[in-house]
């Protein structure tokens, strides 16, 4: 799951960060976490022999050592570039964001005063509830993953979320998506986007292999 949160400096965004991450790290969950600093800031040292591969014209520059590898890309990246290299380093269960209040698509928490966002989803009140609504959306995240996602509608629901709710209060069954298969499951993606693929189609490719 991908999640946001925003509100004015020390109104206990990171603070809050922090402990969640703490708390499902403790689950076992694979955590990444993005931080949205506005205005010119970089982590990289002045006169440092990064700094110089930089200033020299590298567009990017990879510091490794044995306990860390930075990646530092030299300019501004879109949230949706962030995200998919993310990914492509490993599957994480939990994406944190902090900042980036403006991209709509973005589930978001507000914390203290100031405009309401739009895909907020929460204003912070206390921990605990804001566990609870996470610890809910990963289960549900995880129901969804294993739906075509295709938001077919042939179900009776507009989207697989919706079924994936109820699937979650077993009202409904998985076998009630009529593209559902737990036999095969494979993923193609197409620029970063994922391409649906019927039980038939995936069982010519599991065939044909």
């Amino acid at each position: 799951m991908i999640l946001g949160f925003y509100g004015p400096s020390n109104s206990g965004k990171t603070e809050t960060i922090v402990k969640l991450v703490k708390y499902f790290s403790e689950k076992n969950f694979k955590i990444a976490t993005v931080k949205h600093i506005p205005g010119n800031f970089t982590i990289d040292s002045d006169g440092k022999d990064t700094w110089k591969m930089g200033n020299a014209g590298s567009n990017l520059v990879v510091a490794s050592s044995d306990s860390e590898t930075s990646f530092m890309f030299k300019g501004s990246m879109d949230i949706k570039k962030i995200l998919q290299l993310i990914n492509a380093f490993d599957n994480f269960d939990i994406i944190f964001i902090e900042g980036f209040k403006s991209v709509p698509w973005i589930k978001k928490i507000k914390f203290g005063n100031g405009e309401k966002m739009e895909n907020t989803v929460m204003e912070f009140t206390n921990i605990e509830t804001l566990i609870k609504y996470i610890e809910k959306e990963i289960e549900i995240d995880s129901i969804i993953r294993k739906l075509p996602n295709f938001n077919c509608g042939e179900c009776g629901f507009s989207t697989c979320r919706e079924m994936a709710e109820k699937i979650i209060l077993n009202e409904k069954k998985f076998e009630d998506c009529r593209y559902y298969n737990p036999e095969v499951m494979m993923n193609i993606e197409v620029n970063g986007r994922e391409i649906y693929l019927s039980p038939f189609v995936q069982n010519i490719v599991k065939n044909t292999i």
